[in-house]
Formats: C-alpha cells, structure tokens, sequence
C-alpha cells in the first residue's frame, strides 16, 4: 500500500495540466502536502478500524449466539428438565473422556486408536446415571440449604455455597466414581473385573476427584452462589470435563494394563 502511495506521490501531473489547466494546479496543490508519513498513518488507523470493527461484530455475533442457545435451552428446560440435563451430563462426559484418551495416547506411544466404544459408554453413564444424579442432588441440596434466603446476608449466602460445594465434593464424589466405574465396567463388557479395579482404583479415583474439585472449587463456589438452580447442571457439566477426564483416566487404568497384557500374550 506504501509503494503505490509513493507512485502516487511521484507522478508527474504537467500532462493533467496541459489538458486541463486548473483541475490540474488543484491536484497537485493538494498532493504536495501529503508526505509518505501521513500516507502511512492514514493506512495504519484505517487498518486498525478495520480490524476493531472486525472483532465488535464477532463479540456481537457471539453474544446473538451464546443469548440464542441460552433461550432454546431453558425451552427444554422447561418442558423436559431431567431429559435436558441428562443429554446434557452425558455430552459433557464424552467429551472428557476424549480428553482422557487424547492424554492417553500422548503418554503412550504404543496407543494410537481412539476408543469410539469407551467414549460412549462414558456417555452413556452420564446419560443414564450421573445426569439424573446430579438433577435430583442439586435440586434437594437447594431445598435444605437454600442460597437465596430472603434474611440472608451476602456473607451467609457464601457461607452457604462454600458448604454445598463441601457436601459435594466430600459426598457426591464417592458416588459418582463408583457409578462411573461400575457402568462403564458393565456397558464395556468388563462386569468380571468391577470387584477387582474398586479394589485397586476406587480410591485412588475418589483421590483424583477431590484433588480435580480442589482445583475448580472457587468456580465452583461462584456457580452455586450465583447461578441458578435451572442453569447449575449445565454450569457444572462444562466445568467438570476436567474432572471427567481424571476420573475417566483413573477408572480405565486397569482395564488399560489388562488389555496390554493380552495383547502380549498373543
């Protein structure tokens, strides 16, 4: 763009001149006081608009987005809550176990097949267990221990949240490795060895989880403060695929070595 303004700036206009006189004293009258420098700047602010523009009309087109699913989710909501939230449990459990299996395959270079089956088992689990769990355990929890009481400070409503978050992760994380580690034993095929990988990885997977929720408590904290009852599940569910993906790692580590095994046996 410089270069064609510095052709611009060193174009001989007598020719314009010779035809028409005055159109062409104006023109270079005009050009004379442009230098290479305001050239430069006037491209660079023009570029940096440009650009400016460029990203308000992603940020608006992704707030018309994020403001559109929102809408359509508390549609089902409404209408299906248990169904929702459990499709919803069971997205979001795939998706960490994906993340489990993609650290799997970085760490061992002998693994190189994404495991579709184990993927969807673990969906299946938070569709059918975890999801319906959660639906029902953040609904009671809100009833015995209500967030927004109307004599509630904003000191008591932390107090509050902090002590949900406790019974939890100190609770519920117990539950939801078993149920993951039983139904993902069954639906793979691998209901023979549930007796054996509880004793080897149950609480090395209760370990993991308090350790994943440790990391997430303050987010965590802030949902249950915050967010609504309707909209927990959801909130939860996108941050817990890290935990997911921990306790997808530690549940499959046994059914891992076991599979080498055979696979060096044959």
């Amino acid at each position: 763009v410089l270069s064609v303004g510095a052709t611009c700036l060193s174009f001989d206009y007598s020719s314009v001149n010779c035809i028409i006189p005055s159109v062409g004293k104006a023109v270079n009258q005009s050009v004379s006081g442009v230098d290479s420098c305001s050239m430069s700047t006037f491209v660079t602010a023009t570029w940096h608009e440009e650009l400016y523009n460029a990203v308000i009309n992603k940020v608006q087109h992704l707030r018309l987005g994020i403001a559109s699913f929102c809408g359509v989710y508390l549609q089902f909501l409404d209408g299906f809550p248990l169904l929702t939230k459990s499709i919803t449990a069971g997205i979001v459990g795939g998706i960490g176990d994906g993340l489990a299996q993609t650290f799997e395959m970085m760490l061992c270079s002998t693994r190189q097949r994404f495991d579709v089956r184990r993927a969807l088992c673990v969906a299946t689990e938070g569709l059918l267990v975890s999801g319906p769990l959660m639906h029902f355990f953040y609904h009671y929890l809100d009833l015995l221990i209500p967030v927004d009481s109307v004599d509630s400070s904003a000191t008591q409503k932390w107090a509050v949240s902090i002590l949900q978050v406790s019974i939890d992760c100190l609770v519920m994380d117990f539950i939801f490795v078993a149920t993951l580690m039983i139904t993902t034993a069954i639906l793979e095929g691998k209901a023979r060895n549930i007796r054996k990988e509880l004793k080897e990885e149950y609480f090395k997977g209760v370990k993991a989880a308090w350790m994943s929720s440790m990391l997430i408590a303050p987010l965590q904290c802030c949902l249950f403060r915050y967010v609504p009852i309707a909209f927990r599940v959801l909130a939860m569910n996108f941050q817990d695929i890290i935990w997911n993906a921990a306790i997808s790692y530690v549940a499959h580590r046994t059914r891992r070595a076991g599979d080498t095994k055979k696979t060096k046996d044959l």
